[in-house]
């Protein structure tokens, strides 16, 4: 399983820039959170790198193929 949080290669990979500083100023500017670590590093979610690059990350529930008629079984029980 992958990690959640990319590595600073990435980072310099995704950014061009090799400094944590200037790492950081790039995030600023595309409007990408990001935390620092006790070095300063940016700490970056890869979801939210996903999301900023445009991909659909919703996930929701599968909708149920059937369901239980609530209304048809209480006439039924009625009778």
């Amino acid at each position: 399983m992958e990690d959640a949080i990319l590595t600073q290669e990435e980072l310099k990979s995704i950014s061009g820039y090799k400094t944590s500083a200037r790492i950081a100023v790039w995030l600023k500017a595309n409007r990408i959170p990001f935390l620092t670590n006790g070095r300063g590093r940016p700490l970056v979610s890869r979801l939210v790198v996903r999301a900023a690059l445009g991909e659909n990350l919703v996930t929701s529930a599968p909708t149920p193929l059937r369901s239980i008629n609530l209304d048809q079984l209480n006439k039924v029980t009625r009778r």
